[in-house]
């Protein structure tokens, strides 16, 4: 929306009440230069595990992390990386962990952006299913995760990704339907989440970019689990 001789920007529905705006059916939103940024260590609430680390966990426990300009492409694909297919858990003794999960053929792709972030990290392999789990501690990362979600009943995008410029948004949700989505047989995006919320905010993130979006409500076909399915044709 905008003022009579503003700009197109994105605005909450409570600031429109009661004045005059100028809405489009579909008004592609440039979002506003990105700042690098710090996740910055003992500024989020601590984690319940003691002192200590085990050394089969990549750890730089205790370190700010800086997310300079250069990080920021690589840092929004692993934040859609770690919404689709990640968790954290916080053990006694071993500190926080963030693992971010992905078949073995295809695991590369996340370890290409962690390595593009300089984070180290260590990979098993679950030969049951043939998954990869791409695991390392990090205090100060695993608090700040912490507030947008740490299963997937409770995962969100952050705000402030909405207010990012048109090529980091897609670099995010881009990630996002590698993890959770994909293209259907009629050519369709489509991404699938247990969780309502979440699906809310993807549909914001495409229609932000690429028109409007459509959530349908289905059942998993195993479990029965409700599921939300978020669709752009």
């Amino acid at each position: 929306a905008r003022e009579r001789n503003g700009p197109m920007e994105l605005i909450p529905a409570s600031s429109a009440y009661n004045k005059t705006y100028f809405l489009k059916r579909f008004a592609r939103y440039a979002g506003k230069p990105a700042q690098p940024f710090l996740i910055q260590a003992g500024k989020y609430d601590r984690h319940v595990g003691r002192r200590g680390s085990v050394t089969s966990i990549p750890t730089d426990r205790g370190k700010s992390v800086w997310i300079s300009e250069k990080k920021l492409v690589p840092f929004a694909q692993f934040l859609g990386w770690y919404i689709s297919e990640g968790s954290l858990s916080f053990g006694d003794g071993t500190g926080p962990r963030i693992a971010l999960y992905q078949k073995k053929e295809t695991s590369y792709k996340i370890r290409r952006v962690l390595n593009d972030l300089e984070w180290k990290h260590a990979v098993a392999l679950y030969k049951r299913n043939g998954v990869h789990q791409i695991y390392f501690g990090n205090s100060a990362l695993a608090n700040w995760l912490k507030q947008w979600g740490v299963g997937s009943y409770d995962k969100r995008i952050p705000p402030f990704c909405f207010e990012w410029p048109i090529n980091l948004r897609r670099e995010l949700l881009e990630a996002l339907l590698a993890g959770d989505g994909g293209v259907n047989g009629s050519g369709s995006w489509v991404y699938s989440t247990c969780n309502e919320k979440l699906a809310d905010d993807v549909q914001l993130l495409i229609s932000l970019d690429r028109g409007p979006a459509n959530i349908r409500e289905t059942r998993a076909s195993i479990t029965q689990t409700k599921m939300f399915r978020v669709l752009k044709t």
